[in-house]
């Protein structure tokens, strides 16, 4: 049988870090390296192990002290490659452009400024003519704006990057003051490179933020394939390691912006996996055992 015992960390090629835990709290974390994949973002993974009846059995094995070090023995001597490679299609939508609100807590998370912060430099912008009012809870453009962008994103990004028709968003507020539109540069045409000599490192960062979330809206979704991976460990592969990502199949919208969030991992930690092939040999650099204690 194979028993769900660990976690591990799967982690960019130059530190490759595996991390995993039993349910005692021991922690292993180990480097590894995979052929031919230039960069990854960090996922958690299931640790599989195979050859018991139950698994308190094997629990009871890894805690103690010297069937625990001929574990890490046998881990650094063996063979790793990847199994099998499971992928599911998904669909992934781009944001709204900015409102207030969501520009506020974007730039938070991106930039780390205040919503004082943020307004003051907001303000600026406005008063410079290069972005629209920044008061308003609307996540709407006008058609002058959608038709700007979409003949900037055809030419910078491919026209395959540009949908039928231009993506309608709608306020989820209520209460929502929408005599204004969203949040956007006044013009498209005029990039963060273009700006950059003539805004304060402050100003062109929020600029920069606001024309990539305008853009990324009016693009194409980007299509995800939802992705486990089995890691075989050993000759005969009789240890498994799991690991559950995604990869990106179309990118769309995620070439220019991918929305943060307030919780749970972000960006390094998202859960993409590099693109893995069955068969694909896997060199283990490190195991490294360190004890670990959930709160």
């Amino acid at each position: 049988s194979i028993f769900s015992m660990t976690f591990f960390r799967v982690i960019p090629k130059r530190s490759k870090n595996l991390s995993f835990a039993n349910e005692n709290g021991r922690r292993l974390r180990a480097k590894k390296s995979i052929t031919s994949v230039s960069s990854s973002r960090c996922r958690l993974a299931r640790f599989l192990v195979a050859g018991c009846s139950s698994c308190s059995c094997v629990l009871s094995s890894l805690l103690v002290s010297i069937p625990f070090k001929l574990f890490l023995i046998d881990c650094q001597k063996a063979l790793f490659k990847i199994g099998s490679v499971d992928k599911k299609p998904a669909k992934r939508t781009p944001s709204a452009p900015f409102t207030t609100s969501t520009l506020q807590q974007e730039a938070s998370r991106k930039l780390g400024f205040s919503v004082g912060q943020t307004m003051s430099i907001a303000q600026r912008l406005y008063e410079a003519g290069k972005i629209t009012y920044m008061r308003t809870d609307s996540v709407t453009l006008a058609n002058e704006a959608v038709a700007e962008l979409r003949e900037l994103i055809a030419k910078r990004f491919g026209a395959q990057n540009v949908p039928e028709s231009p993506p309608v968003y709608r306020t989820k507020s209520k209460n929502a003051q929408e005599a204004h539109e969203a949040v956007r540069p006044t013009s498209a045409l005029r990039t963060p490179e273009d700006v950059r000599g003539h805004l304060s490192p402050d100003q062109h960062k929020l600029y920069s933020l606001i024309w990539k979330r305008a853009v990324a809206s009016q693009m194409i979704h980007a299509t995800i394939n939802t992705v486990a991976v089995d890691l075989l460990c050993g000759t005969d592969g009789e240890g498994v390691f799991r690991a559950n990502g995604s990869t990106v199949a179309v990118p769309g919208f995620m070439s220019v912006y991918l929305e943060g969030k307030d919780d749970g991992p972000q960006d390094d930690e998202e859960g993409f996996l590099p693109g893995l092939s069955e068969g694909q040999k896997v060199d283990l650099l490190d195991v490294v055992p360190t004890q670990h204690f959930t709160e």
